[in-house]
């Protein structure tokens, strides 16, 4: 079998020009199975005079052949569509179509004139189902689809505008910035849910600390001052747990994380403006110590506060007194985190797009005096 080139696409092309009973409805001798038989036996003899070692078999010619004519088809159609839509008209640039033009004599189509447009292309009412076994193996002449959907500009596929691609463009942005947005909501809420169970296991050790410390405070019988100073710092201790607990919202009225998250005010987005949000955040972080060694001490202070325990005896009501504002502070880091979930969910409901900056607002915030307290 031998390979076909430019060259030998250019010689069957040329030969198969000579004899329209292979391509053209027009011919007498269309419908003639024999004549177009010897015809092609003659375009492959030929064809096979320039091949030294492979010669082409009639079947290779055929579909070669067959091959073209679909191309050409293909751009003679994308052409008609252009004429059909009042678009300016550009040839293709394939190396063949200028060659196979004479197809266009067996369906009535050429490239429009500068005086006027010519008819659209008739309908051919020949099907495949009319040749025979012998004829049906043959390469067949070009013809027109049975519904007529290259002869009418409504049949064919409307070319789609610059403002058809803009407007496509501006639905899967937003669907982006919605799956965002709601991605998100979802790992806050995650987040949330996660602080929760940690808060509860959290408290459940510290009321087996609690209840364990109580049972020891009933053995020492500390002196009257020891027990006024004791009640003074507790009513210290009070106050300044009372004042964490007022959060100071950027509205300017005070309220607890808590009871804001619960109150009607709520449903509307607090912030109007990045600036805002970045303002109260900082004024919260300002605040709320963010170290966490100040919450979760590392082990090499576990040892050094353990080695000092030994030294000096800690008193039970101390240390349940530091139970609880540990508690306390992780309550307060829970509520902060529930305040700004909640927030940012109540924002993404009504843009999306906001609600991603007001949480690339938050991070650096947060970022910033995580390293300022890292630093110091």
């Amino acid at each position: 079998m031998s390979q076909w080139n430019d060259l030998s696409r250019d010689r069957l092309i040329k030969e198969y020009r000579k004899y329209p009973c292979l391509w053209s409805n027009k011919d007498e001798d269309v419908k003639n199975a024999e004549k177009r038989r010897e015809c092609l036996a003659l375009i492959t003899a030929e064809l096979n005079k320039y091949e030294q070692q492979k010669t082409f078999t009639q079947d290779e010619v055929r579909t070669q052949f067959k091959n073209l004519r679909d191309m050409y088809r293909r751009k003679r159609k994308k052409l008609q569509l252009q004429l059909d839509t009042n678009v300016s008209v550009d040839e293709p640039g394939w190396v063949y179509f200028q060659r196979l033009k004479f197809l266009d004599d067996s369906i009535e189509f050429s490239l429009p004139s500068d005086s006027a447009h010519l008819p659209p292309p008739k309908k051919k009412g020949k099907t495949a189902a009319n040749r025979s076994a012998d004829d049906a193996s043959l390469p067949t002449p070009l013809e027109e689809n049975s519904n007529g959907s290259s002869s009418s500009p409504g049949g064919l596929f409307q070319c789609p505008t610059a403002e058809h691609h803009a407007k496509e463009e501006q639905k899967q942005q937003q669907t982006m910035v919605v799956e965002v947005a709601e991605e998100m909501v979802k790992h806050e809420e995650e987040e949330v849910a996660e602080d929760e169970r940690q808060d509860e296991e959290r408290h459940g050790t510290t009321e087996g600390r609690s209840s364990g410390g109580g049972a020891q405070m009933a053995e020492p019988t500390p002196a009257e001052g020891q027990t006024d100073e004791r009640e003074d710092s507790t009513a210290g201790g009070g106050a300044t747990n009372g004042a964490r607990e007022n959060v100071e919202m950027p509205t300017g009225s005070t309220a607890s994380s808590s009871s804001f998250a619960s109150s009607p005010a709520a449903a509307s987005p607090p912030f109007s403006s990045p600036s805002l949000l970045r303002g109260a955040v900082a004024e919260i972080c300002s605040q709320i110590p963010l170290n966490p060694s100040a919450l979760f001490p590392v082990p090499s202070q576990l040892s050094t506060s353990a080695a000092r325990d030994n030294s000096a005896p800690i008193v039970p009501q101390q240390q349940q007194r530091r139970a609880e504002t540990e508690e306390e502070d992780a309550e307060e880091f829970a509520c902060f985190g529930r305040f700004v979930a909640m927030t940012l969910r109540k924002i993404s409901a009504l843009s999306p797009i906001d609600a991603l900056e007001a949480r690339k607002e938050i991070s650096d915030v947060l970022y910033f005096y995580q390293k300022r307290s890292l630093s110091k």
